[in-house]
């Protein structure tokens, strides 16, 4: 059975994948994208990573930016989310901010540009929290995994890539990650069109969600199988 695809795809499908930090979202949803490029060479397909939502916090002392609460929902900021989103679902491109972990600052004067896109792929451990967020999104994905592979992920990435300590990357698991996941993330799971054990490191996850995404797409008239 052979499946064609129609594009452009408008408006573009909006994919939103979440779950623990570190639980393997950006893996996830590079896998997606290669499996429809791999499938569909022409289709135009964006990832928008949530890290580049945070609050600016370039007018608060570097000693005060080390005190905020990173995994709680009140450090992202789910308006300019919202409104990116938004603008590529009407229009078909977006721009998203450029945050730096460094300085736990915007960078003045960068944006990415997204698009122009068919498919959207956009993941943040707080993706479903915020309801004008949720609503834009066409196929919601809440990954599962367990906590213990979920910490040894973050505490890698946090001292390679972000400059932490351990100490300090053991204190926000325990006393930040933990306790907003169960407070305020785990239970959105509930708005999920798809739960996934193994987040980006099993390989069972991306074709299931291509399985889905075409599926959607066949209801949409922008995919058709042909024998």
């Amino acid at each position: 059975m052979n499946t064609v695809l129609q594009l452009p795809i408008k408006p573009p499908l909006i994919v939103g994948i979440t779950g623990l930090s570190a639980s393997g979202k950006t893996t996830l949803a590079r896998e997606v994208r290669t499996l429809l490029k791999k499938l569909f060479p022409q289709v135009r397909v964006a990832i928008v990573g949530g890290d580049n939502f945070y609050k600016d916090l370039s007018h608060l002392q570097p000693e005060e930016r080390k005190k905020t609460d990173f995994d709680s929902p009140d450090a992202v900021d789910h308006e300019s989310m919202r409104r990116a989103l938004l603008t590529a679902r009407e229009t078909g491109s977006t721009t998203t901010p450029v945050y730096s972990f460094l300085t736990q600052s915007v960078e003045p004067e960068k944006v990415v540009t997204v698009g122009p896109v068919d498919i959207v792929i956009v993941e943040s451990f707080c993706l479903f929290f915020d309801e004008a967020v949720r609503n834009l999104l066409d196929i919601r994905v809440f990954l599962i995994v367990p906590e213990n592979t979920c910490k040894e992920r973050r505490v890698y990435r946090d001292i390679s890539e972000r400059g932490h300590t351990l100490q300090r990357v053991e204190e926000q698991w325990k006393e930040q990650v933990l306790p907003n996941y169960y407070e305020h993330y785990l239970g959105t799971m509930q708005y999920a069109n798809l739960v996934l054990n193994g987040g980006g490191l099993n390989p069972d996850n991306p074709p299931h969600i291509l399985r889905f995404i075409l599926e959607h797409l066949q209801y949409r008239g922008n995919v058709r199988f042909t024998s």
